[in-house]
Formats: C-alpha cells, sequence, structure tokens
C-alpha cells in the first residue's frame, strides 16, 4: 500500500475509491468533483508518481487544502496545479508547457514544499516543465500557494480515473536524488481538516 491515499474525508464526492483508497475514479459525467491526498507538506523535497486522466477535463497535480473541490484543478483557480491530458499544466487559468498528449500516462511529480518549486517527469529520464532538476531545471513556481501542499485529483467525465503510488512497491520511475517518497516518516507532515463531504470507499478482494 502506498505511504499516501487518497481521503475520503476531503472530497466533493461522487466518486469511487478502490484499491486501499490508492484509486479514484469520477461516478458522474457533468460537474468537477475533486479529492485530496491524506498527506501535504509545508517542508521537504517529496515525489510521488499518478496517471493523467484520458479526455480533456480531468487532471492529476497538487494543491493547498483551500483549494476548491468543486471547478477543474488548477485551470479554474490559483490554489492549485493541474496537468491535463495534452500535457499543459495549469495553475490560475495560465498554461505551462506540453510534452504532447498524456493520456492515462504515468507521470512523477517532484515537489519542493520549502522553496514552492515542482518538476514533472513522463518517464525514468525525461523531465517536462522546468527541466531535469538535477540538471538545474529551474521547475515550476508554485510560490503563489501557501501552506501545506497536497496531492490532487479532479474528474468531470464517467470513470475519469487515477491512482497515487508513492512507495519503492509501486513507482516507476525512481526515486530522484535527495527526494523522500510522499508521506515516508519525517520532514513536515499536515493532514487536512475533514470538512467536506465523505465518499464512498470501495475495497476489492
Amino acid at each position: 500500500m502506498p505511504n499516501a491515499v487518497w481521503n475520503p474525508a476531503d472530497s466533493g464526492g461522487e466518486l469511487e475509491l478502490t484499491n486501499d483508497n490508492a484509486t479514484v475514479r469520477r461516478t458522474h459525467t457533468g460537474s468537477y468533483r475533486g479529492i485530496r491526498g491524506t498527506v501535504g507538506y509545508t517542508t521537504g523535497l517529496r515525489y510521488f508518481e499518478g496517471f493523467v486522466p484520458a479526455r480533456g477535463e480531468g487532471a492529476f497535480g497538487v494543491g493547498s487544502a483551500e483549494a476548491p473541490l468543486d471547478n477543474s484543478l488548477g485551470y479554474s483557480n490559483d490554489r492549485s496545479l493541474g496537468l491535463y491530458n495534452d500535457g499543459t499544466l495549469y495553475t490560475g487559468g495560465t498554461g505551462y508547457g506540453s510534452p504532447g498528449g498524456l493520456d492515462e500516462q504515468r507521470v512523477g511529480f517532484l515537489v519542493n514544499a520549502a522553496t514552492r518549486k515542482l518538476w514533472i517527469r513522463t518517464s525514468a529520464t525525461v523531465w517536462s516543465h522546468g527541466g531535469d532538476p538535477a540538471a538545474g531545471g529551474a521547475g515550476i513556481d508554485f510560490s503563489h500557494i501557501s501552506g501545506a501542499i497536497f496531492p490532487m485529483f479532479t474528474g468531470h467525465y464517467t470513470d475519469d480515473t487515477t491512482t497515487l503510488f508513492s512507495n519503492t512497491e509501486t513507482i516507476e520511475f525512481g526515486l530522484p536524488a535527495g527526494a523522500s517518497f510522499w508521506g515516508d516518516e519525517g520532514g513536515t507532515v499536515t493532514p487536512p481538516t475533514p470538512t467536506r463531504k465523505p465518499i464512498r470507499s470501495v475495497r476489492w478482494f
């Protein structure tokens, strides 16, 4: 089981959790519904992986505890950053770069919560949206987002889905140099306040 999973108590509803809450699926079409991960950070260099939802409205990314769960991730607000299937990363409606189509492709997020920088990789060796951090890539600045930063997902269409990977057994690209897995012990861990509508959690046997 990953170190961090999706939080059923911090969700916009109409989502289904499976795989010990590591996988989230949108159950209806017609509105945006988001969810946050169980662990957020204000310090440390942390890493996780996940799938970019297929089609144009679902997104996978990061955001604060204040990021709304009822609109498009990163596109409609500046409290989050969302990566979409065309490869564009959005925050506050502004797009950053595009490595091409990312339908249901696994991506890795490397987040420096202290310096408020983000890097994205689309394979073990290919970095986008700010370049390779090991080679001095500048990364994407998210200093406009205050407080702890969490993994986030937003779905719009039925069956928009992603899975959160955050340990040795589940990641595929390898842990970047100097980073720790998202949810590992250490650093500053800030669980969200569960003020939003709980969702149904399903465990398959």
